[in-house]
């Protein structure tokens, strides 16, 4: 598990040895600090030893290079993967947003990066099966922003802000690493969003929306490489959709059509705030590519 979230939160699923083994022990260390620790069996093996594990298991290969070895899933082994990161996915959610926040906005205001969370965590709670209501978000958040900087991965001196680390410190891309852990999921969200907002509503009917983000999702994936193996399936746009219809964001008319209203700008702007800029441009670029409705 600790091996499948890392290595396929890389573009090709391959890592230097020792830079995985580093992301490993992060892992470790939030899954430790996490509100779920005492209902969990945690992996408190070395990291080096979680990985031969991995490699005796012929999930990933390994690559023996004079500048370091390194670790790599080929296609199949990522799909297999997919599915131990998976099962692992809920308990680094949390964390992973906060990375994604601080890494692609350099510093954030405390406040501005709870609202941002509270703005997305109802989609991702139902469809990750997190267990806390709103109102104790707040002393989870703290418990997790707490763990990301015992581990040097966000700074919090003054109190009020949270900052990144230096660019060229090594600790910046792995904060950056630990968010993309997420990303397949918000970049799914941030495109049904998008593709909502292209159309209008009343445009649409369920079907159609979700046949729609899987065709344009597949054609994202083919033409900017996204690194999620099951980016595209269509039983994951269905359930994001379904998500926003529970969570009163879309509703559904006697006509079969999708409606909604303004909140739909601010869940599409909470989700903005968690991706890198060239990945917010190419999926509005793809979402204007969509066929008119009466196509």
């Amino acid at each position: 598990n600790l091996v499948a979230a890392t290595l396929l939160s890389t573009p090709k699923h391959a890592a230097d040895l020792r830079l995985l083994q580093k992301q490993i022990g992060h892992c470790q260390h939030l899954l430790a600090q996490t509100p779920w620790a005492g209902t969990i069996v945690r992996c408190d093996l070395p990291p080096d030893e979680v990985i031969a594990y991995v490699r005796r298991l012929d999930l990933v290969q390994c690559h023996p290079h004079p500048l370091g070895d390194m670790i790599r899933a080929d296609e199949q082994q990522a799909a297999l993967l997919a599915y131990f990161r998976n099962n692992i996915l809920h308990l680094l959610a949390l964390p992973a947003l906060l990375a994604c926040l601080v890494s692609h906005n350099r510093q954030l205001p405390r406040q501005r990066a709870r609202e941002a969370i509270r703005g997305i965590y109802g989609l991702l709670r139902a469809e990750l099966f997190l267990p806390w209501p709103t109102g104790e978000l707040d002393a989870v958040i703290d418990l997790t922003e707490s763990a990301l900087a015992q581990r040097g991965l966000i700074q919090d001196g003054d109190g009020d802000m949270l900052r990144a680390p230096p660019p060229n410190s090594e600790a910046s891309p792995q904060l950056q690493q630990l968010g993309e852990i997420l990303r397949p999921t918000l970049e799914r969200q941030f495109l049904t969003l998008a593709l909502l907002q292209h159309y209008g509503s009343g445009q649409l009917t369920r079907a159609r929306l979700e046949e729609d983000a899987h065709l344009l999702a597949q054609r994202l994936a083919m033409l900017y490489e996204f690194n999620s193996a099951e980016f595209s399936e269509k039983l994951l746009f269905a359930n994001v959709v379904r998500n926003l219809i529970d969570g009163g964001i879309l509703q559904v008319d006697d006509d079969g059509l999708l409606r909604f209203d303004a909140r739909i700008t601010l869940a599409a702007a909470q989700t903005e705030l968690l991706l890198a800029a060239d990945v917010r441009h190419s999926i509005h670029l793809i979402a204007r590519a969509a066929p008119s409705p009466a196509s």
